[in-house]
Order: structure tokens, then C-alpha cells, then sequence
């Protein structure tokens, strides 16, 4: 049978391990003001070209 202190080494390792909800928001604004950067860039070099 799993003791307090199992479980709790359980869940310090799923910290460790899984990506939370807060990370992937925090992927997804990176990602979108990447897309945002690429999409002015590609504006740009077409009036150019």
C-alpha cells in the first residue's frame, strides 16, 4: 500500500515530467507572436520583391 510520503513523491514527480494548462497558454502566446513577427516579415519582403 502507497504511504503520504509515496504519494507525495509521486506528485513532485508529475511536476517535473507533465506540462501544465499555465504552460501550454504560455506556449501558445509565444507561438502567436512568433506567427505575428513571421507574417509582418513575409508582408514586408513581398512589397519589396
Amino acid at each position: 500500500m502507497l504511504t503520504d510520503q509515496d504519494i507525495k513523491k509521486l506528485i513532485e514527480a508529475e511536476k517535473e515530467v507533465f506540462t501544465t494548462k499555465g504552460d501550454f497558454e504560455l506556449l501558445r502566446t509565444d507561438f502567436r507572436t512568433l506567427q505575428t513577427s513571421v507574417d509582418s516579415y513575409a508582408k514586408l519582403a513581398d512589397t519589396y520583391y
